[in-house]
């Protein structure tokens, strides 16, 4: 990613992680960029964030104290960790230390003897012990039954400089597709959710301790109610969402993440938006170019895929798509790439001269190759033709930019080892 930025993004100053996750993009350009923008809609994540992107003051050897502290610590008494999760993701021992460390954090804070920045870190280091040592297979929708629960748990002190890069950054837990509107940033940088896998439902424990609301959990994997968390870039309505946060992003270039799992795969691991969508998402917003790398898939189903990819959609915010100036045209009017019989490319200046300034509803009722409807101004176009090949043809042509069909052909032919004019001696 660094590559594709540091070769095609000139004059930026600012990056904006949308979908900021754990941090780690957003982090590989903390200290090249003098403004850092992070966002993400869980607490964990958020106080990730103000640990190791805020600029507030820290005192570190107290920090360390109090872990030295807490790692030490036997605890007796029972408290909510303990009395929901023991003997689940963690042993007994280790939910009464979880709960006890958590309690006296906010504590600690509520009598201020720790700032905010300060309270973030202590929860954040209880949070990464847990994680490294709970009975799973990497996400929380379920523990491991006859799992190891011996590992004790020990706090680390995490490895934040003493002297901050951080002046200029901002970090917000907000809904992506409203913080857009109101701010800018010269990159932003879109890692959406790929399928309908809520990381809600993934995470939802370490939500729960970094709340510390204390809910009613239920059910055998201890969720609390998570509908507040839920993104709608894991349901059906993803395209839509996605077409609105790219309508309202104020930014000289847009860098889309996101796979090539399509239809492939099980159901909960199919990409809830197409390749084809981004692109003419995309491409009312400026020039796009694409990048493609391999990408090991992370799956918590039986799902085995081959030939991942991981794409990256680069938009030039405000640049015209060139792969459109030099379709053929006459007068202004674009031709239909078939070659079909009775054709009126030719005949449109005299043909359009025609037709009223204002149109509702146009219908090019035995529309063929579609010069004509193609070429119309009007709110609605219909286009109708018995012969059921042109039409699926023409939804390809209305889906798909040029430049991703010419690659299917060539693929194809390829494929197949068909002649191929251009190439023949």
């Amino acid at each position: 990613m660094q590559k594709v930025i540091f070769e095609n993004c000139k004059e930026v100053n600012s990056f904006l992680d949308l979908f900021g996750g754990i941090g780690n993009v957003a982090w590989s350009f903390n200290d090249i960029y003098s403004e850092i923008i992070i966002n993400d809609i869980l607490e964990s994540n958020y106080l990730s964030y103000i640990s190791f992107f805020d600029d507030s003051e820290i005192n570190h050897k107290k920090l360390q104290n109090y872990i030295v502290e807490y790692n030490k610590i036997k605890v007796d008494k029972e408290n909510y960790f303990s009395e929901n999760f023991s003997n689940t993701y963690f042993s007994h021992e280790n939910s009464k230390k979880i709960g006890y460390i958590r309690e006296d954090i906010d504590l600690k804070y509520n009598n201020k003897e720790i700032n905010d920045r300060e309270r973030a870190i202590l929860i954040t280091s209880l949070i990464y012990a847990m994680d490294s040592i709970a009975n799973t297979v990497g996400h929380y929708d379920a523990y491991r039954l006859n799992g190891d629960l011996e590992k004790e748990l020990i706090l680390g002190i995490l490895d934040i400089p003493e002297n901050s890069t951080n002046k200029n950054n901002r970090i917000f837990k907000e809904d992506a597709n409203s913080l857009v509107e109101r701010i800018y940033a010269d990159i932003v940088y879109i890692d959406p959710p790929y399928n309908s896998r809520q990381y809600s439902d993934a995470y939802h424990l370490l939500e729960n301790v970094a709340n510390w609301n204390k809910p009613k959990v239920y059910g055998v994997a201890k969720k609390m109610d998570r509908r507040n968390i839920k993104s709608k870039y894991c349901t059906t309505s993803a395209p839509k969402q996605f077409e609105d946060l790219i309508n309202k992003i104020n930014a000289k270039y847009i860098l889309v993440s996101y796979n090539n799992m399509g239809n492939r795969g099980a159901s909960r691991s199919q990409a809830k938006i197409s390749d084809s969508e981004i692109m003419e998402i995309l491409s009312t917003k400026g020039k796009v170019e694409i990048y493609e790398t391999d990408y090991s898939q992370f799956t918590t189903g039986k799902t085995k895929q081959g030939n991942h990819k991981e794409r990256l959609f680069l938009c030039y915010v405000g640049k015209k798509n060139e792969e459109y100036e030099n379709v053929e045209t006459i007068n202004g009017f674009v031709k239909c790439p078939l070659n079909y019989t009775g054709g009126k490319y030719k005949l449109l200046p005299q043909i359009i001269e025609k037709f009223p300034k204002k149109i509702g509803t146009f219908i090019d009722i035995f529309g063929g190759g579609f010069n004509v409807g193609a070429n119309i101004e009007a709110n609605t176009i219909i286009y109708n033709d018995k012969q059921k090949e042109v039409p699926r043809i023409i939804k390809l042509f209305l889906k798909y930019s040029h430049t991703q069909i010419i690659k299917k052909i060539e693929y194809n032919v390829n494929k197949y080892e068909l002649s191929n004019k251009e190439i023949s001696i």
